[in-house]
């Protein structure tokens, strides 16, 4: 096992040998900082404590992989992992960013200013099928859990499953759940991504809901990103002449037009 000492200065070394006008710079393996020039990293505290080394530690090839920076950097990473699958994001999306978003660089800058507004508006994302528009506004949410603020990720499908889901009654004839309840949770999140409403607006509750649902976040200055297949004509039908009034007042329409990304499988 290297010694500490070894660990600092490379195998063969001695600090004494990191001494000069232009070394190579002194990198931890385990958090791949620059030793020398980060003050707070334990091996340079170490070796000024223990007097091997009186002043800046500026060569050599350290390799120590456990280091306090490393624990932190991990420690990260894995809250990130947390906050996605928090988000209930598939694991099919966790990957998905900004940096490979396939789509136009219009829409690019549209993400990046609607990110970095004080006060973000709801957007609803339209265009056919394939053009990218769950994969835009998932790299939008992602960008807000590295931000430390709180997203959900909901399909239209699974909205309709989880409000009917409240209508079912138990051995006592009462209901466990309430649509309230289940549409409360949905409410007070920092960013909602409702992806696919196609499947909610077969639903007899469709504009009741949504319009509750909008009505409160909005109060609340909390941001919705809306995704649905549709064309400019097909959109206050689908959403309702009430419901379209309230998002063409208070939201942004970014129509995501053009060919489908996705490819035939195995290509």
């Amino acid at each position: 096992m290297k010694s500490v000492l070894e660990a600092i200065a490379g195998p063969g070394k001695t600090v004494s040998s990191l001494r000069g006008p232009n070394p190579p710079a002194l990198m931890c393996v385990g958090c791949g900082k620059c030793i020398h020039a980060y003050w707070e990293h334990p091996l340079l505290k170490l070796a000024v404590e223990k007097g091997w080394y009186q002043g800046e530690i500026t060569g050599g090839s350290a390799a120590y992989p456990d280091c306090d920076n490393a624990y932190t950097q991990r420690r990260v990473s894995e809250r990130h992992v947390e906050r996605l699958e928090k988000a209930g994001l598939p694991i099919v999306m966790q990957t998905w960013s900004l940096t490979t978003y396939p789509g136009s660089k219009h829409y690019l800058k549209l993400a990046e200013a609607w990110l970095d507004a004080e006060i973000r508006p709801d957007v609803v994302l339209y265009g056919p099928p394939g053009t990218a528009k769950t994969g835009l506004a998932v790299a939008m949410i992602r960008q807000l859990l590295e931000r430390n603020l709180s997203a959900t990720f909901l399909r239209g499908a699974d909205m309709v499953l989880a409000i009917r889901d409240t209508y079912r009654v138990n051995e006592h004839g009462q209901q466990d759940k309430s649509e309230l309840n289940v549409l409360a949770k949905w409410c007070m999140v920092n960013t909602l991504v409702l992806d696919d409403l196609t499947a909610l607006r077969k639903s007899e509750f469709f504009e009741d809901t949504l319009l509750y649902l909008l009505d409160t976040r909005q109060k609340q200055r909390r941001p919705t990103l809306i995704t649905v297949n549709l064309t400019k004509d097909e959109r206050e039908t689908f959403f309702g002449p009430l419901l379209f009034d309230r998002l063409r007042e208070a939201a942004q329409w970014w129509n995501l037009d053009g060919q489908s990304y996705r490819k035939p499988f195995g290509r």
